[in-house]
């Protein structure tokens, strides 16, 4: 299972992505 904690560093690494 996927915490928050990894959801908002996935959603950060995205939006440093773009």
């Amino acid at each position: 299972e996927v915490g928050a904690e990894d959801i908002d560093s996935l959603k950060k690494r995205k939006l440093i992505a773009l």
